[in-house]
């Protein structure tokens, strides 16, 4: 791992891979700006020494107000993690999103596509005055990602992962010239609430590999679509 510490932003860092993540680049000594829902009025939670700063990524006004506080803290990211993400829709089956394609509804689709695919571009946008110089954005995809190596039949997680990683390439032709890199990262099958109690890798393990990747990332890996260890992933 890096020595250099970092300011690193983690969206969804309320739970599962998201929370992990930010708990172990914390636990190696870097500046962590955990991020997640948080209701109105409610007071600020913490989770494992972090204070969770609120950020509800599908909110315009959301992301305005973090990057407004971010900026007159004159705080600086050097890592944007783009974590967030559902795999089935509020108040929908996950059918609804999945398939098969019978049951498939809009709204349940749309809901998949704006959280784990706008949301993650437009809370760049919103963040883009507050990246230091050289920063890196992190775009946590999945294995089902993969065109050649996806496996199942999920039509809305399936198809915004995919999208995810054209979005990186997108990002790094347009902020690449800016001296930024935007990389696509898949941490794996993980024991989450979201891969469920059958999938090989423990969540502990998975968050800190994740995380020591983060730490060491750089130019050389603009545009690219790796695993949690940094290895090239299929596209």
């Amino acid at each position: 791992m890096s020595s250099t510490v970092r300011t690193v932003l983690v969206t969804g860092a309320s739970r599962g891979l998201g929370r992990e993540v930010a708990a172990a680049l914390h636990r190696a000594g870097h500046r962590v700006i955990a991020t997640g829902r948080t209701p109105v009025g409610d007071p600020p939670r913490t989770i494992d020494g972090l204070t969770l700063d609120a950020l509800d990524v599908s909110d315009a006004t959301s992301r305005a107000q973090l990057a407004e506080r971010l900026e007159q803290a004159g705080v600086r990211i050097d890592v944007l993690v783009n974590n967030a993400g559902i795999k089935a829709a509020p108040g929908h089956p996950w059918a609804a999103s999945a398939g098969p394609l019978g049951a498939v509804h809009p709204e349940a689709v749309e809901a998949i596509l704006a959280t784990n695919v706008v949301a993650p571009l437009l809370v760049t946008q919103a963040l883009l005055r507050v990246l230091a110089p050289g920063a890196v954005v992190v775009n946590v995809s999945s294995l089902l990602a993969s065109l050649s190596d996806g496996l199942g039949v999920d039509y809305a997680y399936n198809a915004s992962k995919a999208a995810l990683n054209m979005l990186t390439v997108t990002m790094q032709r347009d902020l690449g010239p800016q001296g930024f890199t935007v990389v696509s990262v898949s941490p794996g099958w993980v024991r989450t609430d979201m891969g469920g109690p059958e999938a090989p890798l423990g969540l502990h393990e998975a968050g800190g590999d994740l995380a020591a990747l983060i730490a060491r990332l750089d130019p050389s890996f603009g545009g690219r679509y790796v695993d949690r260890f940094g290895a090239p992933m299929r596209w």
